[in-house]
């Protein structure tokens, strides 16, 4: 369910929040600030609108046996959402994946393939609709950095908005009438954590223990966490781990990678 303001408790995190913003390393521009409190606790806050992280968390541990972050404290207040959590302990993928033996790499894919599994196979509430959450807007920062966007009542209609946006502000393009033509309107719709790169799983050794940064998260087309992963590879990582997410994935996106590149290259640029 939908987390009710609470506005003592938020005004408490906005004041921890502050208080980090000015002792510790700054976090990311984009939707979710992530400040470090000790070496063992972090709060990260977001915009009010969208996908609220907490619940995201709340929602996965109850349903799955994925990894995922403590949380201690969560607040909704009139312009954010708060989250104190535990941190993981462990190394980013991308710190160690290339230093891991092809066995330890794939240990860690079929750990991955059984965590995107068990997100799939959560029911959504709706088989047709896209969105975030409990019908919340989503937030992507490929496709709109700083605004949500959405809902939507189906795929051809999130399509629609992917050329629209794509197209921005400029004349109609033959270009991206082909690319919609091309777009598939009736995939299954699936949860999607929606950042799904190396420096969101956190491992010790060859084990994933915690898959974190939640907050593109949503039910969307059984494609998007595919496509999306491979417009956020980590560097470090290379060609082996977009190899990966074949084995992680195998379900046959081609395609529609295909068709995403198109429209990416337009939104953000190549890649």
């Amino acid at each position: 369910m939908k987390t009710l303001p609470n506005y003592p408790l938020c005004l408490v995190l906005w004041l921890i929040d502050r208080w980090a913003f000015g002792h510790g390393p700054h976090g990311r521009p984009q939707y979710g600030r992530v400040r470090s409190l000790s070496p063992r606790l972090i709060i990260k806050s977001g915009i009010l609108e969208g996908t609220n992280e907490a619940e995201v968390i709340r929602y996965v541990k109850k349903r799955t046996t994925i990894p995922l972050p403590q949380i201690v404290a969560s607040a909704t207040g009139v312009f954010d959402h708060f989250m104190v959590m535990k941190a993981i302990p462990g190394d980013p993928l991308d710190s160690v994946w290339p230093k891991m033996t092809e066995m330890q790499q794939a240990s860690v894919i079929r750990q991955l393939r059984g965590i995107i599994a068990q997100l799939r196979a959560l029911p959504p509430p709706n088989p047709h609709a896209i969105s975030g959450l409990y019908g919340r807007k989503c937030k992507d920062a490929r496709v709109a950095t700083m605004v949500p966007f959405g809902p939507f009542k189906n795929e051809s209609e999130f399509n629609d908005f992917l050329v629209k946006h794509a197209q921005g502000n400029f004349p109609p393009d033959p270009f991206l009438d082909e690319t919609r033509r091309l777009m598939c309107d009736n995939h299954r719709i699936v949860f999607t954590h929606g950042d799904f790169a190396p420096r969101n799983i956190m491992v010790q050794g060859d084990v994933v223990v915690g898959l974190i940064d939640w907050e593109h998260s949503g039910w969307y087309p059984e494609h998007w966490e595919y496509c999306k992963a491979h417009f956020s590879p980590d560097l470090n990582c290379g060609k082996s781990w977009i190899r990966a997410l074949d084995e992680i994935m195998p379900y046959g996106y081609a395609h529609d990678l295909r068709i995403e590149k198109r429209l990416s290259d337009l939104i953000v640029g190549p890649t």
